[in-house]
C-alpha cells in the first residue's frame, strides 16, 4: 500500500474504548485498584491512559496521543496513522465541532475488526483541507 498522500500533524488523537464492568475486571489485574479510584475521584490517569465512567455506565479507557502524523491518500480506503494503516468509518460517523483552538471531529477507527471511538483534533492552520480529505475519503 502506498503511504504517499496529504499529510497532517495532528494536535491530539484520542482513542477510546469502553468495557461493561465485568469484562473489565476480566481484562485488567489492576481493575479494582482502577475502579475504586474512579468511584472516588471520578477519573484514573495512567501516564496517557485515562479511564473514566462513560454516561452510559461503561469503562471508558481512553488514550491521548499528541502531534499525531495522518497521512490520507489520493486512492483507496484507508488512512495512515503513525505510519499504521488504518481505517475511518466516516460513513458511519463524521462530526465536526469548532473549538478555541482546534477542530474536533469525532469519528470511528476500525481495530482488529471492532469499532473504536475516537476524536481528531486538527488546529485551524490545516482545518478546511484535512476536513476536505476526510470528506474525498468518505465519498471512496
Amino acid at each position: 500500500m502506498d503511504r504517499q498522500g496529504e499529510k497532517f500533524v495532528l494536535d491530539y488523537l484520542s482513542i477510546y474504548y469502553f468495557y461493561e464492568e465485568a469484562d473489565f475486571r476480566q481484562k485488567r489485574q489492576d481493575a479494582e485498584k482502577i475502579l475504586e479510584h474512579i468511584k472516588e475521584y471520578s477519573r484514573y490517569q495512567e501516564g496517557d491512559v485515562a479511564f473514566t465512567i462513560s454516561k452510559f455506565g461503561n469503562i471508558s479507557e481512553g488514550h491521548t496521543l499528541k502531534e499525531v502524523e495522518v497521512v490520507i491518500p489520493s486512492e483507496g480506503d484507508v488512512v495512515w496513522v503513525k505510519g499504521e494503516k488504518r481505517h475511518l468509518d466516516l460513513q458511519f460517523k463524521m462530526e465536526t465541532k469548532a473549538l478555541e483552538d482546534h477542530v474536533r471531529i469525532a469519528t470511528r477507527l476500525i481495530e482488529n475488526g471492532e469499532s473504536i471511538s475516537c476524536l481528531m483534533y486538527v488546529n485551524y492552520k490545516q482545518d478546511k483541507a484535512f476536513l476536505e480529505a476526510l470528506e474525498k475519503l468518505k465519498e471512496r
